[in-house]
């Protein structure tokens, strides 16, 4: 009686990267059995290191999103390892510095986001990702607008675009640093920088 070998077993294990997203081994098939075994020892012992790392920068941020009552007023919960290592960029005038990064708890002014950032992520690999997962939703909203003591406008839409693919490369972006023909997604609301009332913050 001939062997039969699960699917599992033909693909070969899944690597976890260290973004989060997921890839398969591309020479598995030609891989002898000693290959193999081995392959499979290393890449378990460095998944395990990688979703220990994964599970202490989640925690890190969610600690941060609640301090920054982004949590529960915007999200729920981080459930997705993309928010983990997405980044949103805006463009500076300095030269020497023409990108800066936002972080958590900065301070940005209305000069500076006038334009719409560029917003880029990561993607998962061809194959592993979730069909329900394949386009993704830019939004930006104000959830404290006009203030964080007064947020009678709270939810105030900022940015919308939908309908964005998210698979085929490594890494998808939106924002200011396409052209509209290199733009992906369709943008429902067009980008409208903030624009606090003195004294605000």
């Amino acid at each position: 009686e001939g062997q039969t070998t699960s699917l599992a077993d033909q693909m070969g294990p899944l690597v976890i990267n260290e973004d989060g997203s997921m890839k398969r081994i591309t020479n598995w098939q030609d891989m002898t059995e000693t290959e193999r075994a081995n392959t499979l020892r290393v890449v378990a012992k460095r998944n395990a290191k990688r979703i220990e790392k994964l599970k202490q920068l989640r925690q890190e941020l969610v600690s941060a999103l609640w301090e920054a009552a982004i949590i529960p007023d915007v999200l729920q919960d981080v459930a997705d390892t993309t928010i983990l290592f997405t980044q949103v960029n805006y463009a500076a005038t300095d030269p020497r510095q023409p990108w800066i990064e936002v972080k958590i708890g900065m301070e940005l002014t209305p000069a500076l986001t006038r334009e719409a950032p560029n917003v880029v992520w990561p993607t998962p690999a061809a194959g592993s990702a979730d069909p329900e997962a394949s386009f993704m939703t830019v939004i930006m909203v104000d959830p404290d607008a006009p203030s964080r003591e007064a947020p009678r406008f709270r939810h105030w839409l900022h940015w919308l675009v939908v309908d964005i693919e998210n698979s085929g490369e490594d890494q998808r972006s939106i924002g200011r640093q396409q052209t509209r023909a290199e733009r992906d997604g369709i943008e429902v609301a067009s980008y409208n920088g903030p624009t606090p009332p003195k004294g605000t913050g």
